[in-house]
């Protein structure tokens, strides 16, 4: 089957099968869709679900952070050793 045609899905990169970072991307979305949906729902009174997503959401940002600061870390030295 030719690409473009109906019924065949193609990738970010025009290809037909899905890549690992596509998949990681989707999966991504899929999640942030979830927390949004909760976020929702707990903008309607629903305090215990809205104080179980923020500690989950503070739990992701430190573990963001700790990553993060790991690359950088890990880039800045890097850098060095093939510069110097």
């Amino acid at each position: 089957m030719e690409p473009g045609h109906a019924g065949q899905r193609e990738g970010f990169a025009g290809r037909g099968k899905r890549t690992v970072l596509e998949r990681e991307v989707a999966m991504f979305l899929k999640w942030a869709a979830i927390f949004f949906v909760i976020a929702m729902v707990a903008a309607f009174g629903f305090t215990g679900i809205a104080e179980g997503a923020s500690d989950v959401a503070e739990v992701l940002f430190y573990i963001f952070l700790a990553i993060f600061f790991t690359f950088v870390v890990t880039g800045l030295v890097v850098a060095r050793k093939l510069t110097a």
